[in-house]
């Protein structure tokens, strides 16, 4: 600052000529000027997140052919206070339809102002959405709410509003855990209202039934009423694994050890099973002998949350149990080396199903995987650097690259890619929402460009390899930002869409949300506010929000359904995103996956002797 004084008294000095004293100090103004504008907006650095900080950074080469990401911006503004506001209103927006037309049943029918009972008929909605008018500071609807979680009683039928009864069979045990269970919990932790905490333990005593397999592995759905359990030999990994945060937590409230014994059962059999030869747990478990029933391994429908909670568990419970630990790192060890792929066109990052023993790969990518970036942001801002230890043996194709690297630098790397991929969905749709499934191209097309040497397709991890051996600089293959394509052209687009449904789905949005926690790169909230705004234009409706039934057409074709989970993940994620004073910590809580959070605890002495804890 002192050399620029100087040379504006230099030049004003009056022993000089005026004309080029006038020119020369208007071009010091502008450069200065242009210098400032540079600054705030992020041109005049490339970047400051993590991966331009490690060994495998060189100069970037065709830096005009490559969009990198933005450095990271000043997080707070009155804007994004509006934004969570906005927020808030279609939230209250989204309740008042269900209030008025569907409580105290499951969901609201928002087309035909109608309601249905999908989930046991306990109002779903209401108890899903506890913990969100909660945080949003909506109290008079958190109280006309409790009247259902009063009306409630699990071991009975219970005459409906329109006279009838609620037949509580064939009650869902993943589904009800993970919104009921996790509901009362998540709404007791924030309220200490006694009522909520009491649901929650009626409720587990009324869901054991479905534990009493000869492994303990839970059942899918069992009748409520009478405790018989549906019979079936296997299970998938979602099903059986998504329960064990709501166990413990609920025996660390109450003291009740079965409670604790059903959490640390599934935990063990999933910690010491052997998985050995295909990677990672696979999707369908037998519930005899709690051995794995086959070698398909997803992050997708039937897998997602049960991988989820492997690194959960070990978050929620204080980093107490390492061989959880030891099983995410080894898990996300198989998933970056042998399920990531990159698209051969655009330079895609997408994580597909693939079968372990004769390998092949779906190249499907469903939105419910796209939770992915965001677990393995949740990883890089919750665990220490020194916990990403890339030492594990194997013999497993790929994993030997991994000793090339710093491990939180491939998961970095990952969570940003699949990040990019996953809002792309939603980014390159003309209703700018993202659809239920894509098939992604994996073989080039004639129109691959020759010096694009980072865009062949295949396995992320050799890309990767390929980038590091070569020196080319920049980003890593797929982690380079990519701009929207609008034609409805898969070889433009490199991929596919399966399914063209839009569900007000929370995977993408919960993304966005935790890449904002992990890297501060306010891209991800302006990414979370396209999305929300696509929402308002194209899925709200009267009394409500409607699912789209085809996404991919404008005006999008609408369907007679509001899922519980917009209200309790969607919003919510989006009003956290938007929230500058962050009333959720990652560092003290840990959602479940519905979004219910939870508060992080230890096993107190007391515990230990009580539930055997080592």
């Amino acid at each position: 600052m002192f050399g620029i004084r100087h040379a504006f008294r230099s030049l004003l000095s009056p022993h000089r000529n005026r004309l080029p004293r006038l020119i020369i100090s208007t071009i010091i103004v502008l450069l200065f000027l242009t210098s400032l504008v540079e600054y705030h907006t992020g041109t005049i650095q490339r970047s400051t997140l993590p991966w331009f900080e490690t060994d495998y950074d060189v100069p970037v080469t065709n830096e005009d052919e490559r969009v990198l990401p933005k450095p990271p911006q000043p997080p707070s503004s009155p804007v994004w206070a509006e934004r969570a506001e906005k927020v808030k209103q279609a939230f209250v927006h989204a309740y008042d339809g269900y209030w008025k037309y569907a409580a105290p049943h499951d969901e609201l029918q928002p087309l035909s102002n109608r309601s249905r009972d999908n989930f046991n008929g306990w109002g779903v909605t209401a108890i899903d959405s506890l913990d969100t008018m909660l945080l949003m500071g909506l109290d008079d609807l958190y109280i006309k709410s409790l009247e259902i979680v009063k009306s409630l009683n699990f071991k009975e039928e219970s005459p409906n509003k329109n006279g009838g009864y609620i037949a509580n069979y064939n009650v869902m045990f993943f589904e009800t855990v993970i919104r009921y269970l996790g509901g009362f919990l998540a709404a007791y932790a924030i309220t200490n209202d006694q009522l909520l905490l009491q649901k929650a333990d009626e409720l587990a005593e009324a869901l054991n039934p479905a534990f009493e397999t000869k492994s303990g592995l839970p059942m899918f759905s069992l009748n409520i009423v009478t405790g018989k359990a549906y019979t079936a030999s296997s299970g998938s990994l979602a099903e059986i694994a998504s329960c064990q945060m709501e166990w413990a937590y609920l025996a660390h409230l109450t003291g009740k050890k079965a409670h604790y014994d059903k959490a640390t059962n599934i935990q063990r059999i999933l910690t010491t099973a052997n998985i050995s030869t295909i990677g990672m747990l696979p999707n369908r478990w037998d519930l005899t002998t709690s051995l794995p029933w086959d070698d398909r391994l997803s992050l997708g429908a039937g897998a997602d949350s049960a991988h989820e909670y492997i690194l959960k568990y070990y978050l929620l419970t204080g980093r107490t149990d390492p061989a959880s630990l030891d099983l995410y790192l080894r898990t996300t060890d198989h998933i970056l080396t042998n399920l990531l792929y990159l698209t051969p066109e655009r330079s895609l990052l997408y994580i597909t199903d693939v079968w372990s023993i004769e390998p092949k790969a779906s190249h499907k990518l469903e939105h419910l995987s796209c939770f992915l970036p965001g677990l393995f942001a949740l990883g890089i801002h919750s665990l220490p650097k020194s916990a990403f230890t890339n030492d594990r043996a194997s013999t497993l194709p790929r994993h030997d690259l991994l000793k090339s690297y710093a491990l939180y630098d491939l998961h970095l790397w990952a969570a940003t890619g699949l990040g990019e991929t996953c809002w792309l969905m939603y980014a390159d749709q003309i209703n700018g929402l993202g659809t239920e499934e894509v098939t992604m191209n994996y073989q080039p097309s004639e129109r691959t460009h020759p010096k694009d040497w980072h865009v062949k397709g295949g396995h992320w991890i050799n890309a990767v390899e390929e980038w590091r051996v070569s020196g080319v600089g920049g980003v890593p293959p797929g982690v380079e930002e990519k701009l929207p394509v609008k034609e409805d052209d898969p070889l433009k687009r490199d991929y596919k869409i399966r399914r063209k449904e839009y569900f007000l789905r929370p995977e993408t949005v919960e993304s966005m949300y935790m890449l904002w926690k992990a890297t501060g790169d306010v891209k991800w909230r302006e990414r979370g506010w396209a999305m929300f705004e696509a929402m308002e234009k194209h899925t709200k409706v009267d009394s409500g929000y409607a699912i789209l039934e085809d996404a991919v057409i404008s005006p999008p074709k609408k369907r007679d359904e509001m899922m519980s989970f917009f209200l309790a993940e969607t919003l919510k994620y989006l009003y956290l995103l938007f929230k500058d004073d962050d009333p959720i910590s990652l560092d003290k809580y840990v959602f479940n996956t519905e979004a219910h959070p939870f508060p992080i605890f230890s096993w107190s002495p007391t515990e230990r002797r009580k539930f055997n804890i080592p």
